[in-house]
């Protein structure tokens, strides 16, 4: 319950945060499309509708990246998905990354 509530708080305070400044999603893009790597084809990067219509025209000059609305994403989430490849950005994903790290460094 303590996690689900911890997620919430952070989900809307991100939200805000990417509200503000589309270009932290902007770098979170980048990172998620690096971790694929430069010779990857057929990538399909997904964002919250609005995330996406705020920075596509920062993601234009991606060529080998195919982008989608989805609207099952909250705003500065995103999945990235490629052959054999799948990250999820999404915050629960990314909270719990964070968690763990905690855990391991205890």
């Amino acid at each position: 319950a303590l996690a689900e509530m911890a997620s919430s708080i952070a989900g809307v305070l991100v939200g805000h945060a990417y509200q503000a400044d589309p270009m932290l999603l902007a770098d979170l893009v980048t990172e998620a499309l690096d971790a694929v790597g430069a010779g990857a084809r057929d990538i399909e990067l997904r964002l919250h509708p609005d995330d996406l219509g705020g920075l596509t025209p920062h993601l234009m000059a991606l060529d080998s990246v195919r982008l989608s609305a989805d609207a099952s994403l909250a705003r500065g989430e995103l999945r990235v998905h490629g052959e054999g490849v799948r990250i999820d950005g999404t915050l629960a994903s990314r909270l719990q990354g964070v968690l763990a790290g905690m855990a391991e460094g205890a």
